[in-house]
């Protein structure tokens, strides 16, 4: 009995293992990002842009900011929604307007 345990012991660890690692898809397709691209305000953390192209033919960046001088940790209380325009989906994008501005600690989100 002790040889059957053994057996299946031996046979879950080098049975399970693969030759080859996880194969990554778009190891080979990244291409260099452009310097002047993207989204940055100079007084603002910028993160999660989603983008979406318009019937106007220009793309419009939905994405969250907080003033740097907070620090990270204030993406919870302190995030407001902007919007930015760009003529290509890589940018420069440009800031457009506040969508949804702070709400403050009283809302689910803003927990202190």
């Amino acid at each position: 009995m002790r040889y059957i345990g053994l057996f299946f012991v031996l046979l879950i660890l080098f049975g399970c293992q693969s030759s080859q690692g996880p194969v990554n898809v778009f190891s080979q397709n990244w291409k260099e990002s452009p310097r002047e691209g993207a989204f940055r305000m100079e007084d603002y953390i910028v993160w999660g842009g989603s983008v979406i192209k318009s019937d106007d033919g220009k793309y419009y960046m939905f994405a969250s900011r907080w003033p740097k001088k907070l620090s990270m940790s204030a993406w919870v209380t302190n995030s407001e929604i902007v919007l930015a325009v760009a003529d290509n989906p890589e940018g420069p994008y440009k800031f457009q307007q506040v969508i949804l501005p702070v709400r403050g600690k009283s809302y689910w989100y803003g927990y202190p």
